[in-house]
């Protein structure tokens, strides 16, 4: 049986992926408890950089899943993380809703790699002021999308809607921080994701994989912020973004603030775990949840799922 007032997510990548149910409290307003979460460990060659190589083997642990659900949500939703995703915000003058679908398709067009024929766009409206809007725009390969309808509709009829993890990342911080414009840095074993946003813009997020900058002697995270900046100033004609919230959970790195970095004034903050203010309906749940806290797709479904 469906249980309506369930929302669950599932965040895909190379490495794994998770699915977490959260519910609604009912007299409470905004009050919310995790109900279920589940990690897959992905076999090596299942997914690269977020398209499907071995469908057979992804179709087998989805079934298996399914299995370990033991409450049905009402709706599910998809979280993919793909380099070939194109998404970043705009800004258009106010225009009815044909004129501004227009553009947003005339932008995406300009950007992307390939034709705007092979992908699927769709945008989010985060902000509408005076004189115009800001958009959020992605733009997905048709074929990625296509395949994982097929596979996840297969077991997951009650499959929503597909988005990718920036959008999810900026859902979280829009709730942690009320709307300040800030860079988060995730530091995991393979992987460092960095978010740039605020209140009513994602300005980015990117995806640095480690492996890829071994050659170079390896990256740093002032090295990465200092990329962020040069990036936002020729993109976006806009100044650096002082804070920096630091999350880290490579156990085999070294988990701590990097040095401040006083030339360039940016302020670091580390984001406590207490800071995501997630509640489940056992304890025993609450310690299953932080174990899995070194998984890149932990953050983005509690993001989605905070405003489900």
């Amino acid at each position: 049986m469906l249980r309506k007032n369930l929302q669950a997510a599932i965040c895909i990548d190379n490495q794994d992926l998770i699915y977490l149910s959260r519910k609604k409290i009912s007299g409470k307003r905004s009050a919310e408890r995790v109900v279920e979460i589940i990690k897959k460990k992905l076999p090596d060659s299942i997914i690269e950089s977020g398209n499907i190589i071995r469908p057979e083997l992804l179709d087998k642990i989805l079934q298996e899943l399914k299995l370990e659900i033991c409450h049905k949500p009402g709706r599910i939703n998809l979280i993919i993380s793909d380099n070939n995703v194109f998404a970043r915000s705009f800004e258009f003058p106010l225009l009815n809703k044909k004129g501004l679908e227009e553009c947003i398709y005339l932008e995406a067009e300009r950007f992307l790699p390939y034709k705007i024929q092979e992908a699927v766009v769709d945008y989010s409206l985060l902000a509408t002021g005076e004189t115009g809007y800001s958009v959020y725009v992605v733009a997905v390969p048709r074929n990625l999308v296509r395949s994982y309808c097929q596979i996840l509709g297969k077991y997951f009829p009650s499959l929503h809607r597909i988005t990718v993890r920036g959008e999810s990342i900026w859902l979280l911080l829009k709730n942690l921080l009320g709307g300040q414009e800030i860079l988060l840095l995730e530091n995991y074993k393979h992987d460092i994701f960095i978010t740039a946003g605020g209140s009513g813009k994602i300005y980015f997020s990117q995806n640095i994989k480690k492996d890829s900058q071994k050659e170079l002697g390896g990256i740093t995270a002032l090295e990465v912020v200092q990329s962020a900046d040069e990036y936002l100033s020729k993109e976006f004609k806009k100044e650096p973004i002082k804070k920096v919230l630091w999350w880290s959970a490579d156990s085999n790195g070294l988990d701590r603030l990097p040095r401040e970095d006083f030339v360039r004034g940016h302020c670091w903050r580390r984001l406590d775990w207490k800071q995501l203010n997630v509640a489940a309906e056992e304890e025993l749940l609450s310690e299953k949840i932080m174990k899995n806290v070194n998984s890149s797709n932990l953050l983005p479904v509690l993001g989605l799922l905070s405003c489900a």
